[in-house]
């Protein structure tokens, strides 16, 4: 039963973490169409249904297929490469 409530615990705060970066895509969304001199909210009707995937994992050669890609850093130094 431990087991357990420590897998629930683990998607409830995995959970959290999605709709927070889901929160601040949207955000950033806003903010990108205010710095284009449009509506804040212009692109809010493209992203009703918006693709999101949460990948909790050590990101290696990868391809972003949206409209935005939130990386969480480490301390290492050198950032994302683009290729």
């Amino acid at each position: 039963m431990g087991r357990h409530r420590v897998f629930i615990t683990r998607a409830q705060v995995t959970w959290q973490y999605y709709e927070a970066l889901n929160a601040l895509g949207m955000r950033l969304l806003r903010l990108l169409a205010l710095s284009l001199d449009l509506p804040a909210e212009h692109f809010t009707p493209m992203f009703t249904a918006p693709l999101v995937t949460l990948r909790p994992l050590h990101y290696g050669a990868h391809t972003d297929y949206g409209m935005l890609t939130i990386l969480a850093t480490d301390d290492v130094p050198g950032g994302l490469q683009v290729g």
